[in-house]
This record gives structure tokens, sequence and C-alpha cells, in this order.
């Protein structure tokens, strides 16, 4: 049993090893909504959003480390898309603690596995409107689009026909029920008690004067 677990640990500790060791050779940080990785000077590729956004940097697009922050956009915090088109599965913002403008173009690649012919946009913050991105890249294989941006902060969107985005079905409406007449209320304790003690006395009024009338009967014989 013991030789077992020893086996057991050793192949566990092979495999975690294996894992890090890879995502250490193709330089890859996977980050969760709304957070942050570090790019360096040596470039890399940061996922973000599940996998479904990732920024690819080459070598020296940024002079020192820098610290690039992923915020998740909706069309709340956003204007709205153009009409007839809609916001698509995937809106945010790439930034920085402050401006910065890259050396070399860094790529940005979006999912589109959960969009119907989208197209991806970049939010314009002095019009506040999307400007389409028509130099992105599609790639029809993996599902993807590549836009090149040379500058942090960014605000990009897929973004999609309005006729796609099915519609949220409604809740069905409850049919009204007639309300229960309440049951009469119980007579409190107190009452109960009461209206015993009555029943009980005459009672024994009754036997009493049972006892009594009986007991003047056989006197009178």
């Amino acid at each position: 049993m013991l030789r077992k677990q020893n086996l057991f640990q050793r192949s566990l500790i092979g495999t975690m090893t294996l894992v890090f060791a890879v995502a250490m050779m193709f330089g890859t940080t996977i980050v969760a909504e709304d957070s942050s990785a570090t790019l360096t000077d040596k470039g890399g590729t940061l996922s973000f959003h599940g996998g479904a956004v990732q920024l690819i940097a080459p070598d020296g697009a940024v002079s020192s480390d820098t610290t690039v922050n992923f915020t998740v956009e909706t069309s709340e915090s956003v204007s709205a898309a153009p009409d007839g088109k809609a916001l698509g599965s995937t809106a945010f913002t790439l930034s920085s603690s402050s401006a910065v403008s890259l050396k070399q173009l860094v790529k940005i690649q979006v999912s589109t596995a959960n969009d119907t012919n989208a197209t991806i946009s970049m939010y314009d913050s002095v019009s506040k409107s999307w400007l389409g991105l028509s130099s992105a890249i599609p790639d029809v294989i993996n599902n993807t689009l590549t836009a090149s941006i040379t500058n942090l902060p960014v605000t990009l969107a897929l973004v999609v026909d309005a006729a796609s985005v099915p519609e949220p079905t409604p809740e069905p409406t409850p049919e009204p029920t007639a309300t229960p007449a309440p049951a009469p209320a119980a007579p409190e304790t107190g009452d109960a008690f009461s209206l015993q003690l009555l029943a009980l006395a005459m009672i024994i009024l009754g036997l009493s004067l049972a006892i009594t009338k009986g007991t003047v009967t056989a006197t009178r014989k």
C-alpha cells in the first residue's frame, strides 16, 4: 500500500512539473475577469476572459514591465452599438496605470465562437461612438478576430447584427387564484378553560340535584 501511495505522489508531482514547464515555455498568463497581468519587455501572451481575449506582444513592445488591466464593459458602461447593431458577447477595456504608447504593434485576438458574423470595433471616447476596425483579421477555422493596437488604454468590442441577438423570453404571468376564506378563529385558551369549567360545574350541580331528590324521596318513604 505504501509503495502505491509513493508511486501516485511521484506521478502527481511529475504531472504538475510538466504543466508548469509548458506554461513557462509558451509565456502565457491566464487572467480572470476584471484583473491585471504584467507584460514584460520580452513580450509574450496575456490571456483574459477565460481565454476569449488574448494580448500578443512582440519583444520590445514595452520598454519595461507594464501592468495591463482588463475590465469587462457592458452597454451600461459604454455607449450602445450603432443602429441595427448590438454589442456581442465580449466588450472590454485594456489599460495601464497611465497612458502607454506601444513601441511595436500589439495584437488583440478575440474569440467569436459565441457570436454570428461578428466584427470588432473600437470605442472612441471623444465622439462616444464605436468605430469599426476593418483591418481586423478573421480566422474562420479558430473563430477569432485579430486587431492591432498602438496605445493603451483601448476599448474593444465584438459587434453583431441586432437581429441575431435573441430576445429574452418573457416570464409567464401567473393566473390569479381565489383567496380562501379564513378559518374561524379558535377560542383562546382562557375561554376554552372557562367553558370546560362551566360545563363541569353544571354536571356537578345536576348530580347534586339528582342525589338530593333521591334522598328526599327515600326519606318520605
